[in-house]
Protein backbone atom coordinates (compact mmCIF):
# COMPACT_ATOMS: atom_id res chain seq x y z
CA UNK A 1 0.00 0.00 0.00
CA UNK A 2 1.36 3.22 -0.82
CA UNK A 3 1.49 6.03 1.44
CA UNK A 4 0.87 9.59 0.17
CA UNK A 5 2.41 12.45 2.30
CA UNK A 6 1.19 15.50 1.42
CA UNK A 7 4.28 17.94 1.84
CA UNK A 8 2.29 21.17 1.47
CA UNK A 9 0.54 20.35 4.61
CA UNK A 10 3.40 19.22 6.70
CA UNK A 11 5.54 22.63 5.64
CA UNK A 12 2.64 24.51 6.96
CA UNK A 13 2.87 22.30 10.02
CA UNK A 14 6.56 23.20 10.23
CA UNK A 15 6.13 26.74 9.62
CA UNK A 16 3.46 26.95 12.47
CA UNK A 17 5.61 25.41 14.83
CA UNK A 18 8.43 27.39 13.88
CA UNK A 19 6.45 29.96 14.71
CA UNK A 20 4.92 28.98 17.81
CA UNK A 21 8.17 28.77 19.01
CA UNK A 22 9.96 32.05 18.40
CA UNK A 23 6.95 33.78 20.17
CA UNK A 24 7.63 31.55 23.27
CA UNK A 25 10.92 32.64 22.51
CA UNK A 26 10.58 36.31 22.38
CA UNK A 27 8.59 36.27 25.76
CA UNK A 28 10.33 33.44 27.40
CA UNK A 29 13.28 35.41 28.70
CA UNK A 30 13.45 36.37 32.64
CA UNK A 31 15.53 38.04 35.47
CA UNK A 32 16.13 36.88 38.72
CA UNK A 33 17.99 37.13 42.28
CA UNK A 34 17.85 38.04 45.30
CA UNK A 35 17.76 41.50 47.21
CA UNK A 36 20.05 42.11 49.85
CA UNK A 37 19.29 44.53 52.69
CA UNK A 38 22.57 46.18 54.16
CA UNK A 39 22.90 48.86 56.61
CA UNK A 40 26.06 51.09 57.95
CA UNK A 41 26.89 53.31 60.85
CA UNK A 42 25.77 56.09 58.85
CA UNK A 43 22.42 54.34 58.49
CA UNK A 44 22.18 53.43 62.43
CA UNK A 45 22.22 49.58 61.28
CA UNK A 46 18.94 47.55 59.84
CA UNK A 47 15.67 48.05 61.12
CA UNK A 48 13.71 44.89 62.78
CA UNK A 49 13.48 41.65 59.95
CA UNK A 50 11.06 41.96 58.14
CA UNK A 51 9.58 45.58 58.15
CA UNK A 52 10.96 46.82 55.03
CA UNK A 53 8.80 46.37 51.33
CA UNK A 54 10.97 46.34 48.64
CA UNK A 55 9.76 47.03 45.04
CA UNK A 56 11.82 44.78 42.04
CA UNK A 57 10.72 46.59 38.82
CA UNK A 58 12.17 46.01 35.24
CA UNK A 59 11.75 48.74 32.33
CA UNK A 60 13.19 48.06 29.15
CA UNK A 61 16.07 49.53 27.44
CA UNK A 62 15.70 48.26 23.35
CA UNK A 63 12.40 48.51 22.58
CA UNK A 64 10.82 45.16 23.95
CA UNK A 65 7.21 45.13 23.56
CA UNK A 66 5.63 45.81 27.55
CA UNK A 67 1.99 44.89 27.67
CA UNK A 68 -0.55 47.08 29.24
CA UNK A 69 -2.81 45.04 31.64
CA UNK A 70 -6.21 46.04 33.17
CA UNK A 71 -5.75 48.53 36.21
CA UNK A 72 -6.53 47.40 39.15
CA UNK A 73 -7.44 49.12 42.71
CA UNK A 74 -5.13 48.99 45.72
CA UNK A 75 -6.26 49.62 48.92
CA UNK A 76 -4.19 51.53 51.71
CA UNK A 77 -6.06 52.01 55.35
CA UNK A 78 -5.38 54.50 57.93
CA UNK A 79 -5.38 52.89 61.59
CA UNK A 80 -4.33 54.66 64.68
CA UNK A 81 -2.80 57.62 62.81
CA UNK A 82 -0.97 55.43 60.75
CA UNK A 83 -0.63 54.41 56.68
CA UNK A 84 -0.67 50.68 56.30
CA UNK A 85 1.22 49.96 54.50
CA UNK A 86 3.52 52.37 54.68
CA UNK A 87 4.91 51.79 51.26
CA UNK A 88 2.50 50.93 48.25
CA UNK A 89 3.44 50.32 44.71
CA UNK A 90 1.04 50.76 41.67
CA UNK A 91 0.99 50.55 38.18
CA UNK A 92 0.31 53.36 35.94
CA UNK A 93 -3.57 53.71 35.39
CA UNK A 94 -4.38 51.74 39.27
CA UNK A 95 -6.47 53.57 41.27
CA UNK A 96 -5.79 53.90 45.16
CA UNK A 97 -8.62 53.89 47.61
CA UNK A 98 -7.57 55.04 51.48
CA UNK A 99 -10.02 54.01 53.85
CA UNK A 100 -9.74 55.76 57.02
CA UNK A 101 -10.38 53.17 59.99
CA UNK A 102 -10.06 55.72 62.95
CA UNK A 103 -12.88 57.58 64.69
CA UNK A 104 -11.50 60.64 64.31
CA UNK A 105 -10.72 63.04 61.06
CA UNK A 106 -7.70 63.12 59.19
CA UNK A 107 -6.85 65.70 56.10
CA UNK A 108 -4.42 63.97 53.84
CA UNK A 109 -2.54 65.57 50.59
CA UNK A 110 0.52 65.27 48.42
CA UNK A 111 2.52 67.96 47.01
CA UNK A 112 3.96 65.54 44.00
CA UNK A 113 4.92 67.96 41.29
CA UNK A 114 3.35 65.42 39.17
CA UNK A 115 0.39 65.94 40.06
CA UNK A 116 -0.16 67.09 43.83
CA UNK A 117 -3.78 66.46 45.69
CA UNK A 118 -5.72 67.14 49.19
CA UNK A 119 -8.36 65.37 50.57
CA UNK A 120 -10.25 65.55 54.00
CA UNK A 121 -11.23 61.84 55.37
CA UNK A 122 -14.45 61.87 57.80
CA UNK A 123 -13.86 59.61 60.97
CA UNK A 124 -14.82 55.44 59.73
CA UNK A 125 -18.77 55.11 59.81
CA UNK A 126 -19.00 58.14 58.30
CA UNK A 127 -19.86 59.68 54.52
CA UNK A 128 -16.38 60.36 53.19
CA UNK A 129 -14.24 58.11 54.83
CA UNK A 130 -12.95 56.79 51.89
CA UNK A 131 -11.55 58.59 49.27
CA UNK A 132 -9.94 57.23 45.42
CA UNK A 133 -7.41 58.80 43.32
CA UNK A 134 -6.31 57.30 40.06
CA UNK A 135 -2.83 57.70 38.83
CA UNK A 136 -2.47 57.65 34.88
CA UNK A 137 1.48 59.40 35.45
CA UNK A 138 4.15 57.69 36.19
CA UNK A 139 6.60 59.15 39.60
CA UNK A 140 6.80 59.08 43.21
CA UNK A 141 4.10 60.85 45.72
CA UNK A 142 4.76 61.53 49.12
CA UNK A 143 1.73 61.51 51.25
CA UNK A 144 0.94 63.03 54.56
CA UNK A 145 -1.68 64.17 57.18
CA UNK A 146 -2.07 68.07 58.24
CA UNK A 147 -3.66 66.83 61.15
CA UNK A 148 -1.33 64.43 62.03
CA UNK A 149 2.76 65.34 61.47
CA UNK A 150 3.80 61.84 61.73
CA UNK A 151 1.76 59.97 58.73
CA UNK A 152 3.55 59.08 55.85
CA UNK A 153 2.30 57.11 53.07
CA UNK A 154 5.34 56.32 49.87
CA UNK A 155 3.99 55.57 46.83
CA UNK A 156 5.70 54.86 43.64
CA UNK A 157 3.79 54.37 39.98
CA UNK A 158 5.15 52.54 37.74
CA UNK A 159 5.04 52.51 34.20
CA UNK A 160 5.39 48.67 33.44
CA UNK A 161 3.90 45.25 34.41
CA UNK A 162 6.80 43.30 35.65
CA UNK A 163 6.70 44.36 39.23
CA UNK A 164 8.23 41.85 42.41
CA UNK A 165 7.15 42.78 46.16
CA UNK A 166 9.43 41.74 49.03
CA UNK A 167 8.89 42.22 52.25
CA UNK A 168 12.26 42.10 53.80
CA UNK A 169 14.41 41.61 50.44
CA UNK A 170 14.81 37.77 49.47
CA UNK A 171 14.16 36.33 46.05
CA UNK A 172 12.69 37.82 42.90
CA UNK A 173 12.02 36.02 39.62
CA UNK A 174 10.57 38.68 37.06
CA UNK A 175 9.38 36.51 34.04
CA UNK A 176 7.46 36.69 30.70
CA UNK A 177 10.29 39.38 29.15
CA UNK A 178 11.68 39.77 25.73
CA UNK A 179 14.81 39.36 25.58
CA UNK A 180 17.70 42.14 25.43
CA UNK A 181 18.86 44.84 27.82
CA UNK A 182 16.90 46.12 30.82
CA UNK A 183 16.92 48.40 33.65
CA UNK A 184 15.89 47.33 36.88
CA UNK A 185 14.61 49.17 40.08
CA UNK A 186 15.10 48.51 43.49
CA UNK A 187 13.36 50.89 45.84
CA UNK A 188 12.25 50.83 49.50
CA UNK A 189 11.39 53.35 51.95
CA UNK A 190 14.34 54.79 53.61
CA UNK A 191 16.65 53.58 51.25
CA UNK A 192 18.19 54.87 47.79
CA UNK A 193 17.07 53.80 44.74
CA UNK A 194 19.26 51.04 43.00
CA UNK A 195 19.04 50.75 39.25
CA UNK A 196 21.06 48.49 37.50
CA UNK A 197 21.16 47.19 34.38
CA UNK A 198 20.89 43.45 32.73
CA UNK A 199 20.44 41.23 30.36
CA UNK A 200 16.97 39.02 30.22
CA UNK A 201 17.56 35.48 28.86
CA UNK A 202 16.30 32.23 29.08
CA UNK A 203 17.56 30.90 32.70
CA UNK A 204 19.30 34.22 33.66
CA UNK A 205 22.13 33.80 36.34
CA UNK A 206 20.75 35.09 39.18
CA UNK A 207 21.59 38.73 40.22
CA UNK A 208 22.70 39.55 43.88
CA UNK A 209 21.48 43.37 44.43
CA UNK A 210 22.13 45.44 47.36
CA UNK A 211 20.03 47.40 48.81
CA UNK A 212 21.26 49.96 51.85
CA UNK A 213 18.63 51.15 54.07
CA UNK A 214 18.33 53.26 56.85
CA UNK A 215 14.77 53.05 58.50
CA UNK A 216 11.84 50.37 58.29
CA UNK A 217 9.30 50.17 55.80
Amino acid sequence: MTRIIRTEGVRRGLLAGLLAAAAATATGAELRGEVVLEGGARFGGLPEAGTVTVSVAAFPLEGQPVPRPAPRTVVALVRHRRFEPLYRVLRRGDTLVVRNADRLYHEIFSLSTVRPFRRRLAPRGSAGASARFRFDEPGTWHVFCRIHASMYLSLDVLDTPYVAVLQGGGRFRLTGLAPGRWRLRVAAVGADTLEVEADAVTSPPPLRLVLRVRGGG
